[in-house]
């Protein structure tokens, strides 16, 4: 269980940090598990950080170097990023959100 409000930093190339919490409450019902290589059980959690348009951008423009996940009593999980590679993909991410913005259609539509 990994409670609403679980912090994710993110630092930019210009030292600057932005923080975002996670949304919900994750429970046992949101962790996928299954046996991997070697009979070892891997669990994955699929964590929503609600961001800004502001940040957002900062993110895409300034080029994220770390991110770090808070964690509930381990030892917080730190990750460098590849230059512009965290970036690029938020590009195409917000450039495919505000294409689908853009289409007005209702349930009529092409009906």
């Amino acid at each position: 269980q990994i409670d609403k409000g679980r912090k994710l930093l993110v630092k930019l190339n210009n030292g600057a940090i932005i923080t975002l919490e996670n949304a919900t409450k994750i429970g046992p019902l949101d962790i996928e598990t299954w046996k991997g290589a070697y009979n070892m059980v891997e669990h994955r959690v699929y964590p929503m950080y609600q961001v800004s348009r502001l940040d957002l951008l900062r993110m895409i423009n300034e080029d994220v170097e770390k991110i770090r996940i808070e964690t509930d009593g381990a030892e917080n999980l730190d990750y460098s990023i590849k230059r512009s590679k965290m970036s690029n993909a938020l590009y195409e991410g917000l450039k495919n959100i505000e294409q689908a913005l853009s289409v007005k259609k209702d349930i009529y539509s092409d009906f």
